[in-house]
């Protein structure tokens, strides 16, 4: 506990670049300090576009009965959906199958309920695996995961968070919570990634 007087610091998101030679496109994920089992990731061309949008993921160890989850439904709540980022275009070591993070009670009430014109569907990627999951940072993304993809404009007008609601064919539901630190930082790198590769490629062309 915080001795009176004292400043408690929250660490801040981590993001990951992911590059090797002749990969046709670069990766990269970002995961909040507190919960490594969810995340953002996308991949980017040598000539700075994006493939398919960005992917929401959620790492199957941190499911009760991930199987159940395969073709789950993903429905995305943007928090504050007035502000917006402007811009351009217990893991670890082990895997990231840590779940120490929780949606806060502002998020469940907005994912409980059903019929809020807020939620917006997402296409489901399905089940993959990332055998470089643990290169590039002190701790790793997770090495099996689901996904969905979300749009760049749906990220970018989140305001204070975005809140995916994912319910499997059993009836079960987990919620990912994106906050506004997270994806700030995790666009700010893929813009910067973008920006550089599209230089790079009119310097060559």
């Amino acid at each position: 506990m915080p001795s009176a007087g004292s400043t408690q610091t929250t660490d801040p998101p981590t993001v990951v670049v992911r590059d090797y030679w002749g990969a046709p496109a670069a990766k990269v994920v970002a995961w909040s300090p507190d919960d490594d089992s969810q995340g953002l990731r996308t991949e980017v061309r040598r000539d700075g576009s994006i493939v398919h949008d960005h992917e929401v993921y959620l790492s199957t160890y941190a499911l009760p009965d991930y199987k159940a989850f395969a073709n789950a439904e993903w429905h995305a709540f943007a928090n504050n959906i007035n502000g917006s980022i402007n811009g351009g275009s217990n893991g670890g070591s082990n895997g990231g199958s840590g779940r120490s993070g929780k949606a806060n009670s502002q998020n469940k009430e907005l994912v409980n309920d059903r019929n809020n014109d807020l939620a917006q569907p997402l296409q489901v990627n399905g089940m993959t695996r990332d055998i470089m999951n643990c290169k590039g940072a002190n701790a790793c993304s997770p090495y099996e995961t689901f996904s969905a993809r979300v749009t760049d404009r749906l990220l970018r007008s989140a305001g204070e968070s975005l809140v995916i609601k994912v319910r499997a064919r059993n009836g079960n539901e987990e919620v990912v919570s994106l906050s506004h630190e997270l994806i700030k930082s995790y666009l700010k790198t893929v813009d910067s990634l973008s920006a550089s590769r599209r230089f790079a490629f009119a310097q060559r062309h």
